[in-house]
Parts: structure tokens; C-alpha cells; sequence
């Protein structure tokens, strides 16, 4: 399922992945968030781009477009829309945007980190562990 969060969107078109692990929600629920290769909406380099993040993912940004939420159907894909894109990512990407304009988001201690990771690995979603991608 796909969309245009707006301030995700933003991070996707200036290219910045949501990777910090500074908020236990976000590290729970998403770990971190790629940002897939741009192609040309609608084409199938859409699709061949979001595959390498497919194991480890069901959040993901594409570069300059939105972004993109996976299930095993389109019920949980869905329902991944609403509660996890819309609720978790949006919000953590205000909440990342204004640590930016404040001096900088601050990383949990790794310890603290790994505690939320394992958290997340109980819920019925792809977790990535501690990934960065910039």
C-alpha cells in the first residue's frame, strides 16, 4: 500500500533515511526505515527497486515519491498503512525533523537500543535490528 505522508515524504525526497534510534515507538515498530531507488511511478523498477528491503522490512520510502507499506495481503498491508505508516512513521519524522532544526537527534545508548530492537522482534512485523543506511 502506498502514500504521501508529508513529512516522510519529505525525508524521502531529500534523500534522508529514517534511521536514527532515538524513539523506543519508532525502534519497536519500525527499526529503520531504507529509502529505495527512484523510478518512474507505475513502472516495474518501482517494484525492482523496494526488493532488496523486502527481508528485513515492511516500512519503506521510496526516493522522491512516498511511502510504502507490505503485508502478506493487502488486509495487512492496509492495516500496516493506518496503524504503523500514518500513526508511527509520520509522527517520528516530525519528531526527527524538529530534533534536526534543534541541533541534532541523539541515539538511545546502544544497550537501550538492542533492548528495543528485541522488543520489536515480538511483534508480527519484519524487524531490522540496528540498521543504518546513511
Amino acid at each position: 500500500v502506498h502514500a504521501h505522508p508529508p513529512t516522510a515524504t519529505g525525508f524521502a525526497i531529500a534523500h534522508i533515511p529514517l534511521d536514527d534510534y532515538t524513539m523506543p515507538e519508532a525502534i519497536i515498530f519500525l527499526g529503520s526505515v531504507p529509502i529505495a531507488p527512484y523510478d518512474t511511478p507505475g513502472s516495474v523498477g518501482v517494484a525492482d527497486s523496494i526488493v532488496p528491503f523486502l527481508e528485513n522490512h515492511d516500512t519503506i520510502l521510496m526516493e522522491n515519491h512516498g511511502a510504502l507499506t507490505v503485508g502478506v495481503d493487502i488486509i495487512q498491508a492496509d492495516y500496516r498503512m493506518e496503524t504503523i505508516l500514518h500513526e508511527t512513521l509520520e509522527h517520528f519524522a516530525k519528531v526527527s525533523l524538529v530534533a534536526r532544526q534543534l541541533g541534532g537527534a541523539k541515539d538511545l545508548p546502544m544497550d537501550k537500543i538492542q533492548e528495543c530492537c528485541e522488543i520489536g522482534k515480538s511483534f508480527p512485523i519484519r524487524h531490522p535490528g540496528y540498521r543504518k543506511y546513511h
